[in-house]
């Protein structure tokens, strides 16, 4: 029998003014070995600039590549970074993961847009 325990957190939170303008980037329907160009437009609501840097998963690294991959987002701008989305035909085998239930072919990929403190 274990003993019972109390532990005591304590921590700040805050809200970041960062924001992305679409929250899904949705490619429709794409053809093997096409390249496809979308801009991922990030925010800026606060009254600082702050640096962003987008996390590419090594998983799906061979099909998604940002550019620029971090920056500095000035106070009330944007700052795009332009995604490229290279579909070859091993996709569905490498990342079947990620294929969504249901609906043939779909790839449902999270990826991570960092602010650091």
């Amino acid at each position: 029998l274990i003993p019972a325990d109390t532990l005591t957190f304590q921590g700040t939170g805050r809200d970041l003014p960062i924001f992305l303008e679409r929250e899904v980037i949705d490619f429709k329907c794409v053809m093997v070995d096409h390249v496809y160009r979308e801009k991922l437009v990030v925010r800026n609501g606060g009254k600082t600039a702050m640096k962003v840097s987008v996390a590419n998963r090594p998983d799906v690294s061979d099909y998604f590549e940002f550019s620029p991959t971090f920056g500095f987002v000035q106070a009330g701008e944007s700052f795009p970074i332009t995604v490229l989305f290279k579909p070859r035909a091993s996709i569905l085998s490498q990342c079947s993961r990620f294929l969504s239930e249901g609906e043939s072919g779909v790839l449902e990929v999270p990826l991570k847009v960092v602010v650091p403190d």
